[in-house]
């Protein structure tokens, strides 16, 4: 837990020091990442032998950590995944597309620290004590006008030159992480890892959850880096129950398939829709639903809507409010949930 409270803590430190670092030469996002990295900087430059688009690793979602010595732990940012070729200055997002323009300084700074590498980790933005995820989304004059700072976290270490180190297991690939960052400079960190479950569970306190660490990833030690999700890696979140309201149910009003959620007093504003609803919910509701108007749109920017982007639109029939407890994490965006949550019961 040091490492984390020492991530967030020393930001407003070094803050001034990164957000007047040198400002990167700017990449239309139509640009392929891969055309960028044939024209490294400098003329001693090498490419790695992987070039992007690389597909990530992701983790697979469950309720508990495992509890083996075969694991290491790392706490889990709330942020973007990205990838970052160092020889051509290039971040990659989760999806394959180009963040390179998005953060220039980043892209620099690994660039002149780190040699010909390929590292996986999280980008991240830290602004008042705590992570901002929406803060991720402001362009270079509005970071700088709000203070707001990133920071580039890396979790693995992908290649070095023209060696792949995806094939080696974790724990070698951790080791060589930590010896190419054993002193890295803001913006560039290293996320910590433990192999004691014990202080791994401390990352999943409130106290850190409100300031950003989401929760906790689990790695086999011996895993190598395979893309896609797997289940050898495992996120669990910190989660919390909390009232919310029901205003609305996506489906049939008899049988509804999840529900449209608001914050007690604040009906107006939507702020989730749950997962789908496990029978012994829906039973419970069974009687108590009582419809309130037509039909109506779910709003496209909702946390965690199934479908409000989608064409044609997700429609939910409005309801008489009713109070329920959900289970949720601590993922929020414009007062949104990010992620859907899990309906446990009607409220008493």
């Amino acid at each position: 837990m040091t490492a984390v409270s020492e991530l967030l803590s020393s930001a407003d430190v070094t803050l001034a020091s990164t957000a007047s670092g040198r400002r990167g030469e700017r990449t239309h996002p139509s640009e392929a990442l891969s055309q960028r990295l044939g024209h490294p900087r400098g003329d001693d430059a090498v490419m790695a032998v992987l070039s992007p688009p690389v597909p990530v690793m992701a983790a697979s979602a469950r309720g508990t950590l495992p509890d083996s010595d075969q694991f290491a732990f790392e706490p889990k940012l709330d942020g973007w995944r990205a990838l970052c070729f160092a020889a051509g200055g290039a971040i990659q997002s989760r999806h394959g597309t180009n963040l390179t323009y998005r953060f220039p300084m980043i892209a620099g700074h690994v660039q002149n620290h780190c040699g010909d590498v390929v590292l996986d980790g999280e980008l991240v933005a830290y602004r008042g004590g705590r992570l901002d995820f929406s803060a991720l989304n402001y362009g270079p004059a509005r970071r700088r006008a709000e203070n707001v700072t990133i920071f580039y976290v890396a979790f693995d270490l992908l290649a070095v030159h023209d060696q792949d180190l995806r094939s080696q297991p974790y724990a070698v690939r951790r080791a060589r992480l930590e010896r190419l960052l054993s002193a890295p400079e803001p913006p560039l960190q290293l996320v910590p890892s433990t192999t004691e479950r014990l202080a791994a569970l401390e990352w999943m306190s409130l106290e850190l959850a409100v300031v950003g660490i989401e929760g906790v990833v689990a790695k086999p030690v011996q895993s190598p880096y395979r893309s896609g999700r797997r289940a050898d890696w495992i996120k669990v979140r910190h989660r919390v129950v909390v009232e919310l309201v029901v205003v609305g149910v996506v489906g049939k009003l008899q049988d509804p398939g999840a529900l449209v959620l608001a914050r007690p007093g604040r009906r107006e504003r939507l702020v989730g829709v749950s997962l789908p609803l496990p029978s012994p919910v829906r039973r419970e509701l069974a009687g108590k639903l009582e419809s309130r108007g037509p039909r109506q749109e779910l709003p496209p920017l909702v946390g965690g809507l199934p479908g409000g982007q989608q064409s044609p639109p997700t429609c939910y029939q409005p309801i008489a409010p009713l109070p329920v407890e959900v289970s949720t994490d601590a993922a929020i965006e414009h007062g949104r949930l990010r992620h859907r949550p899990r309906v446990l019961r009607v409220a008493s």
